[in-house]
C-alpha cells in the first residue's frame, strides 16, 4: 500500500512539473540533453543515498526523499526514448529500441526497488533495499549504456 501512495505522489508530481514547465516533445537533440539532465538527477539522489550508507546512518525523511526523486526522475526518463531517436546520443545502446520490452522491465525493475526503498522506515531495512536499487540500476546500464 506504502508503495502505491509513493507511485500515486509521484505521478502527481509529474504532472504537476510538466505543467508548469509548458512541456512540449522537443528535438532529438534535446531529448538527448534531457535524457543527461534526468540521469544526473538520479545520480546525485543516489549518491546521497549512498553516503548515508557508507555513514552507517539512516534518515526516514531522507531516504523518502531521496527515493522519491529517483522515481519522478524515472518516470520522466522512460518517455525519453521516442522511436527514431536513437541517434540523439551515443551513450544510449540501440538494443533501448530493439528491445523495449527489455528496455521496459528494467525501467520497471528500478522504478519498483526506488519506490520500495521509499517505503523504508528502518535502518535495518535500508541498505538491503538500497542495494536491490543499485543492482536494479547496474543490470539496466549493462545492457542499455555504452560503457564510458
Amino acid at each position: 500500500m506504502r508503495k502505491a501512495v509513493v507511485e500515486i505522489i509521484c505521478l502527481a508530481a509529474l504532472g504537476l512539473a510538466l505543467s508548469l514547465a509548458g512541456f512540449a516533445p522537443a528535438g532529438h537533440a534535446d531529448v538527448a540533453n534531457d535524457r543527461a539532465a534526468a540521469m544526473k538527477e538520479i545520480r546525485n539522489s543516489f549518491r546521497v543515498l549512498v553516503g548515508m550508507a557508507q555513514a552507517g546512518e539512516f534518515d526516514a525523511s531522507a531516504v523518502q526523499n531521496g527515493a522519491f526523486a529517483i522515481v519522478t526522475e524515472l518516470m520522466i526518463f522512460k518517455g525519453l526514448f521516442p522511436p527514431g531517436s536513437q541517434e540523439a546520443d551515443r551513450i544510449s545502446r540501440s538494443e533501448i529500441w530493439t528491445d523495449r520490452a527489455g528496455f521496459d522491465a528494467a525501467w520497471e525493475a528500478g522504478d519498483s526497488a526506488a519506490s520500495d526503498l521509499g517505503t523504508v522506515t528502518s535502518a535495518d531495512a535500508f541498505v538491503p533495499a538500497l542495494q536491490t536499487l543499485a543492482s536494479a540500476c547496474r543490470s539496466c546500464h549493462k545492457k542499455f549504456v555504452v560503457p564510458q
